[in-house]
This record gives structure tokens, C-alpha cells and sequence, in this order.
């Protein structure tokens, strides 16, 4: 297809189809650590943060969120936010789930793959996310969680 529009063209071509290719087949699973209600809002307050997926803080990307156990029929409007103390640690404002219950523990965002991990970073010192691949019914680590012992050892006291 290049050939046929560009095959005029002389210099060199190249193409970078890493997220097109990669994107939709990772999630990101973060657990629910809290609910918070407040006159105006809903919010879901998750153990991983913009540390780990930055896209949404950084450019508003959208990663389509899903509880892992529904619940409950009943449905609220939610913002789902990290636990990095920063006004741009939120993942979606406004995103109706069905009612979140105290079972309800994890929450699963799509499309996650290709600069997850690649761009993650232990901003405020926290821990970034390990990975794992699931192959059938094998679960392979493919990457190791960095927590906060770790990243002292590289520190002189």
C-alpha cells in the first residue's frame, strides 16, 4: 500500500505501529481500596495511579473501565481516581457502573497496553505495577512489581 502511493517517494519510511498492535491486548487491574461519597460525587479510589497508567492524567486518554464483579443493578456515576495525591491522578470523571458494593474489589482498565509500564514511574514513592501474561491457563510473570524497598537499595545512606 505504501508502494502504491509513496512508491515515487525516494527517502526512507518508517512505521511505528506499537499501540495499534499492542493496545487492546492489556489491562490494567488495579484494586478498590475506598468509597467516598460526597454531596456532589461518587468517588472510587483505587491502589494504582497515574504512576502506573499515565495516559489519562497526561493527554486524557480514555481506557473504558470495568468492575470485575458485578453486584449490584442499581447504577451510580462515579470518578475513579489514584491514590497519588495529585488533582490529575484520575482515571474517568463521571462514569456510570453499576452500584459498587464492598465485594466489588477490582476494577479492570481496557486497552492498556503498549506504554503502561514503559512509561510508569515511582512518582510520590509509589510502588509501580508488576506484570503478568496469561497464556490459556498459564500465568506467567513477565515483570516484577517495583515497590519501595527496591528503589533505596540504589540509594547511599
Amino acid at each position: 500500500m505504501i508502494n502504491k502511493y509513496l512508491g515515487y517517494f525516494k527517502g526512507k519510511i518508517i512505521v511505528e505501529p506499537g499501540r495499534s498492535i499492542i493496545g487492546d491486548t492489556c489491562i490494567f487491574l488495579s484494586k478498590i481500596v475506598r468509597i467516598k461519597k460526597t454531596e456532589l460525587n461518587n468517588f472510587v479510589i483505587i491502589d494504582g495511579g497515574m504512576n502506573n497508567l499515565i495516559r489519562p492524567a497526561m493527554y486524557e486518554a480514555f481506557h473504558y473501565p470495568m468492575i470485575v464483579k458485578k453486584t449490584s443493578e442499581e447504577k451510580l456515576k462515579y470518578n475513579i481516581v489514584g491514590p497519588i495525591c495529585e488533582s490529575s491522578d484520575v482515571f474517568v470523571n463521571n462514569f456510570e457502573f453499576n452500584k459498587i458494593g464492598e465485594n466489588d474489589n477490582y476494577i479492570a482498565f481496557l486497552c492498556a497496553g503498549a506504554y503502561g509500564r514503559s512509561m510508569s514511574s515511582n512518582y510520590n514513592c509509589h510502588d509501580i505495577a508488576g506484570e503478568i501474561m496469561i497464556d490459556n491457563k498459564n500465568i506467567i510473570e513477565i515483570r516484577k512489581p517495583i515497590n519501595f524497598k527496591d528503589l533505596i537499595k540504589f540509594e547511599e545512606l
